[in-house]
């Protein structure tokens, strides 16, 4: 018969387990790991409309997407035109391929095999080019994956190569597809590389602003090419920039209403589409979208 003694340490090393278990591999577990432990308040930034630069107009959200319900905490999102589809991927480290009414879902995956603990937040943003999806956060590389009969597969990796090494982590990316040119974004600094990690420029972002302030205030978020045009969701002062893609000159600053905290911007020819940074015991804010075209009066 075994002892009280031994039966109590059983139990420690079971209770020990359960919360391993809890911590790791559990969206619940995760949330107060990261986000009630260690969590940074920076609300006073996200939701703040005093910005650092004048702003040329205002847009208020035309219309609120909801997401299928396996779709939690979008961090990314890009469109293809010739698919007529949005790609998103998750904090929880997912590729979701969705038609373009975000409704249904055409094929998804799991980027790591990690628990979820490990692979949480890891995953910032995406680009669809050429038939392939380029992947960026804080994974060691800029990762590509391909379909072939609805299986999504990591086909191969671009790092930094030659002489000026640089950093591919990125909280956004962006790919310009008239020349394959790979631009990451951090903070405010914008890093371009070609498709084979080589480096080509760096630059951060510029524009007049009012006394004792600066643009690098704007945190670089999300980012988009349309019509070779780069776009940049700002993190901070909920705002996106149209942006000189040779040295970082803001053109125009159009601020979005209706959100604090930006995570991923895709853009077509009728809509900035935007998705949200939330915790997982939130509910989905779903895909916020702002007409290109319909101004507001800052005022209003």
């Amino acid at each position: 018969m075994k002892s009280k003694k031994s039966i109590f340490s059983a139990a420690i090393g079971l209770a020990c387990l359960s919360l391993i278990i809890f911590f790791l591999f559990t969206p619940f577990g995760v949330h107060v790991f990261g986000e009630v432990l260690f969590v940074e308040d920076k609300s006073y930034a996200y939701a703040s409309t005093d910005y650092p630069t004048e702003v040329d107009r205002a847009v208020p959200i035309a219309q609120t997407i909801a997401l299928p319900g396996e779709v939690k905490q979008p961090s990314g999102i890009d469109y293809d035109e010739s698919k007529s589809t949005f790609f998103v991927v998750t904090d929880q480290s997912e590729i979701f391929e969705l038609t373009r009414d975000f409704q249904r879902i055409e094929s998804s995956a799991t980027i790591s095999d990690k628990p979820l603990l490990m692979r949480q937040g890891s995953i910032e943003s995406t680009d669809y080019y050429q038939n392939r999806l380029y992947i960026s956060g804080d994974i060691g590389a800029i990762e590509i994956w391909e379909k072939s009969n609805y299986q999504w597969a990591k086909v191969s990796a671009v790092n930094a190569e030659g002489d000026h090494q640089v950093d591919v982590s990125a909280e956004a990316f962006a790919i310009d597809h008239s020349t394959g040119h790979m631009y990451l974004g951090n903070k405010d600094l914008i890093t371009v590389l070609d498709q084979q990690g080589h480096f080509i420029a760096e630059f951060t972002l510029e524009k007049d602003a009012k006394n004792g302030r600066s643009a690098s205030e704007y945190k670089i978020a999300g980012m988009d090419f349309f019509n070779n045009t780069l776009y940049v969701l700002t993190e901070y002062h909920s705002a996106i920039l149209e942006v000189n893609h040779t040295n970082g000159d803001i053109h125009s600053v159009t601020a979005i209403q209706g959100i604090t905290e930006g995570a991923g911007l895709a853009v077509t020819n009728e809509a900035f589409y935007v998705v949200v940074d939330h915790e997982l015991t939130e509910a989905s804010p779903g895909v916020k979208v702002y007409s290109r075209s319909t101004p507001l009066s800052l005022s209003e």
